[in-house]
């Protein structure tokens, strides 16, 4: 784990232990509670690519097998791509809040979620799709404004 060129993800292990730390109270609470916890998922990988093939293609398989409607949030910290209810308009009447870092954690511990991260493998021909469709639509939103301006 020492070296830096073999495994990227020493930084995210950093982040974690620091936020143990400085969290501590916090933690110990929320791992005290006997309250059911709300089930939320968590959008929050930032990097384009991943979030296209990880984050996107988990929730058109969240989305197409119902499975959204078993949570009690979707919790959106990153979005690169562009908002993920105006790309998945089918999640526009979903239980959704947007929390950037480190609040979103911070928020969980305090209204007790049980963050899942929600992963995927497989960018469907739907996925690529919905997609296209989503940037055209961007596409003549910024062709409209710029020819007002």
């Amino acid at each position: 784990m020492t070296d830096h060129y073999r495994w990227h993800g020493r930084h995210e292990i950093d982040q974690i232990r620091a936020h143990l730390i400085a969290e501590h109270r916090a933690i110990r609470q929320y791992l005290a509670r006997t309250d059911p916890p709300l089930r939320c998922a968590l959008v929050d990988n930032r990097q384009f690519a991943h979030h296209i093939w990880n984050v996107l293609s988990a929730l058109e398989w969240l989305i197409d097998g119902g499975y959204v409607a078993h949570l009690d949030r979707l919790i959106l910290a990153e979005e690169p791509i562009g908002e993920i209810d105006q790309i998945f308009p089918e999640l526009q009447n979903a239980p959704i809040e947007r929390h950037r870092f480190p609040a979103a954690i911070n928020t969980g511990l305090n209204q007790n979620w049980f963050l899942l991260r929600p992963g995927g493998t497989r960018i469907s021909d739907h996925l690529i799709e919905r997609l296209h469709r989503y940037a055209e639509s961007r596409r003549i939103f910024l062709a409209k404004i710029h020819i007002t301006h």
